[in-house]
């Protein structure tokens, strides 16, 4: 498996339907959102993992964050940046690459509104979305719901479901 968390285990995904013999799965656990992406076809895939830019972005990745009380918000996980890389990678038959960000920590950009999400109850969806380019696979992958609560003020204490 290629697991660009370090090995750290992962919670139950929630996996989106396959497109092109690739899924997307979802989770979440605290403030801890983990994205994967797992060949189910039979042949080697080439996916656009992350971009390298002092830290690692997921610019093809976008976090949808509903809640009942609240306009729902749009979080991308890229960033302002001078320099950066395309780091692709090969998923064989049944390999899934992860990788976990920080959702409070991503929401508090300014290119996300500049602040945490306050106490409450969530609900996450996620996309991946490559337009064709070169020899990589391209498309939309969707993933969720899966329920997201925050305690605690500035979204101190989360929880997964």
């Amino acid at each position: 498996m290629t697991d660009a968390n370090g090995g750290v285990p992962v919670p139950a995904l929630t996996w989106g339907q396959p497109q092109g013999g690739l899924r997307l799965g979802l989770a979440a656990d605290g403030a801890q959102i983990t994205l994967a992406l797992e060949n189910i076809g039979k042949q080697p895939l080439e996916v656009l993992s992350h971009v390298e830019a002092g830290e690692i972005h997921l610019d093809w990745y976008t976090l949808h964050v509903a809640s009942g009380t609240a306009p729902p918000r749009l979080i991308h996980l890229l960033d302002d940046r001078d320099e950066s890389a395309i780091i692709r990678a090969t998923l064989a038959p049944q390999q899934r690459l992860q990788h976990t960000i920080d959702l409070q920590a991503w929401a508090s950009r300014p290119a996300n509104g500049g602040a945490p999400f306050p106490p409450g109850d969530y609900q996450l969806n996620a996309t991946y979305s490559v337009t064709p380019r070169g020899a990589v696979w391209a498309g939309r992958l969707e993933a969720g719901p899966v329920a997201w609560v925050v305690r605690g003020l500035n979204g101190s204490q989360c929880s997964g479901l």
